[in-house]
């Protein structure tokens, strides 16, 4: 009775240890790196183009220069123009293209920076004006310039920034006068005038790839209190005709910038890296070293052991445990009371195979001469079939 136990305590050992050996090495997994966000941080330049429309009123006065401040002697010219008036309202518009410099800053999604662009504008439009004495004139404004300095706060998805912006704006206009007084024609020349205004808006800038990207903004821009002059030609008189005007300008424009900074991989235009099942330069086979593995088989014994002679076996014990090949413990007797022992000991000492053959990553703080990545050397290298047949041969014994 004892040695069937301890013959069953050998063969559910070994059975253990061999599935405990063919159990593959489990290695930590590879950490799934998520893609940098676009960064948005860092100094740009770009280009801008786009198209603007604005909403121009007007007055103008004119001021006589002769004695009794009229603009004929003694006022009584048939182009007298003391106390005319003339006021109207139209709209212009036109092309404008210019360039930009600005810095942002991000921490997480929200972005804070500051742009600075100048604008050539080509808007200008024509209007009737009003005339109080029963005179034709007509005045043809004109938008030549635009400096504004904003602040913008953005909010950034990734690569992906709608924004908002607000500051001040720097416009230069000019305006022509035209009049028809008495049946005489005359052109003034122009009243230019630079006039501080404010400006607002809002854009969504998007990147494209690297430190390049786009953007689409629109803007507002209102100057009020324009003063501008410009002396009566003199086949009208002597003076000076006054204009106080006020201009409502909105801007659309595209722009495309490059920022000074760290790269980013997230653009919209950036190519990504297509996977495919089983290529090995999937995102996890890549971040494995398959040539720096190894595995290990363990060798031939030189000489088989002797075998015992087999009892005659019961024909049901037969049939019921098939011959499989299983590790079991060395050279003992079944009588000796460490059979368990030593069928837990560790496998003979390996060599490595490399050929047609998946080779595990050697562990750190291990080294090939102490572990040689496989279990404890055993002490006793038997073959292993061998020692399940001296147990099987006691198990049919019984």
């Amino acid at each position: 009775m004892k040695r069937i136990l301890l013959a069953c305590v050998a063969l559910w050992v070994s059975g253990a240890s061999a599935a405990e050996l063919a159990t593959p090495q489990l290695y930590r997994p590879t950490p799934v790196v998520s893609q940098r966000l676009y960064e948005w941080t860092g100094l740009y330049f770009g280009i801008n183009a786009g198209y603007g429309w604005a909403d121009a009123d007007s007055a103008v006065i004119f001021t006589g220069a002769l004695p009794g401040g009229t603009t004929t002697p003694f006022g009584l010219g048939a182009t007298e123009l003391t106390g005319t008036t003339l006021a109207g309202t139209g709209r212009l518009s036109g092309g404008l293209a210019g360039g930009q410099a600005g810095f942002n800053f991000q921490s997480g999604g929200i972005v804070l920076g500051g742009e600075l662009d100048a604008q050539w504008s080509g808007q200008r439009g024509s209007f009737t004006v009003n005339c109080s004495t029963g005179c034709a004139a007509s005045l043809s404004p004109r938008i030549k310039s635009v400096l504004t300095a904003r602040a913008r706060l953005g909010y950034a998805f990734d690569g992906i920034m709608p924004y908002v912006t607000a500051g001040g704006a720097v416009v230069n206009v000019a305006d022509d006068l035209t009049m028809t007084v008495a049946g005489v024609s005359a052109t003034f020349p122009s009243m230019p005038a630079t006039v501080l205004g404010w400006v607002a808006g809002a854009g969504v800038e998007v990147g494209l790839w690297s430190n390049w990207s786009a953007k689409l903004e629109y803007l507002h821009i209102g100057i009020n209190n324009v003063a501008a002059g410009a002396p009566i030609p003199n086949v009208l008189g002597v003076g000076i005709a006054a204009e106080g005007a006020g201009y409502q300008d909105n801007l659309v424009r595209v722009g495309l910038n490059y920022r000074f900074g760290p790269s980013s991989g997230g653009g919209l235009l950036t190519p990504r890296p297509a996977y495919a099942m089983g290529d090995a330069r999937s995102a996890y086979a890549s971040s494995v070293d398959l040539h720096s593995m190894e595995s290990y088989v363990s060798p031939r014994p030189s000489k088989p052991a002797p075998q015992q002679a087999a009892a005659p076996a019961a024909p049901a014990m037969t049939q019921a445990m098939p011959q499989v090949a299983m590790p079991v413990a060395s050279r003992a007797s079944i009588s000796e009371p460490d059979v368990a022992t030593d069928a837990l000991e560790s496998r003979a000492s390996a060599k490595p195979v490399t050929t047609g053959m998946i080779e595990l990553p050697k562990l750190p703080g291990y080294d090939d001469a102490s572990s040689e990545h496989s279990r404890p050397r055993r002490e006793r290298k038997e073959d292993d079939s061998l020692r399940l047949k001296k147990i099987m041969s006691i198990c049919q014994g019984c």
